[in-house]
Parts: C-alpha cells; structure tokens; sequence
C-alpha cells in the first residue's frame, strides 16, 4: 500500500518533514512525502532550489542567518525563519518590541543578486507592524508629527 502524508508544520513543534520522517519511521508501506504550508514554517521545505544562508536581523533586532532558496533567476523567503515566533522566547513576546525590518534588510541583500523574481512565504509570525519594518529598510519613510516614526507597532498609530 501507498500512504500519502501531506501534513503542515505544527506550530512550535515539528516542521512538516519532521512529522513525515516519523511517519516513516514506524509505517511498514511506502510513504509518499508531500510537506505543505500556508506560508510561514516549512514553506521553503515545499519548494525546489538550492539553499542559500543570508545574514540578517531577527525580530528583537538580534543577527542571525536565515536560509532562502533560490530556483533559477527565483528566490524564495519564508519570513517565519525571519520574523517568527520561534525566534522569540515567550516571555520576550510584546508585538510592540518587535519588528519586521530584518525582512527587508534581507530583500535588500538579497536584490543584490538580481532576481527575476522574489517570492515571500508569510505566516508564523512575531510581528504585527504592518511591515512599516521590512518598508523602511527598502527606503519608505513612514513619518509623524515629530519625524520617522518607530519601525515596529507603537509606530503605526503615529504614522501622518
């Protein structure tokens, strides 16, 4: 018998391909993997390419690398692995501390190899500033009364 395991990535627990190894490891038919995602944790796992480890920033301002995957003149991006919550620990979770400029410092890295085309999975994350983030380090200035505003949540309510 044939088993297709197409599961998603259960949050904070196994990826995706985690749960089809073990899937694999106690079935006695023939597994068909097939990972999914709705676009945040394991959504570079459901594509082809050859991975690639970028430098940027995580989502409480911290360096870290991030793989993407490139396909041809293609680049995929899961922001999970830049802006999510598994880069967080819980107590540090305060949405109006965490921004989502390490997303468009790496776009901006990442433009440097000239792509066709940059595709961005986007779930999981630890963010809610709109991407005001990830837009002021691709050059949009979000402005208040008193100038630039924060590039994370607080700053959204002053932008004018």
């Amino acid at each position: 018998m044939r088993i297709v395991v197409a599961p998603n990535s259960f949050k904070e627990s196994l990826s995706a391909m985690d749960f089809i190894r073990v899937v694999e490891s106690v079935a006695d038919d023939e597994i068909i993997p097939v990972p999914l995602s709705d676009g945040g944790d394991g959504f570079l796992d459901c594509l082809p390419g050859e991975e690639i480890e970028v430098p940027t920033i995580g989502p409480l301002g911290e360096e870290i690398e991030v793989l993407v995957k490139r396909d041809g003149r293609r680049i995929y991006i899961e922001s999970a692995s830049v802006l999510g919550l598994r880069l967080v620990p819980p107590e540090r979770r305060d949405p109006k501390k965490t921004t989502s400029k390490g997303l468009g410092i790496l776009i901006r890295r990442l433009l440097g190899e000239r792509p066709e085309e940059i595709v961005i999975g986007f779930g999981g994350s630890a963010t809610v500033d709109f991407g005001i983030g990830a837009l002021s380090e691709l050059g949009i200035r979000f402005l208040g009364k008193e100038g630039p505003v924060p590039p994370n949540a607080t700053g959204i309510g002053a932008i004018r």
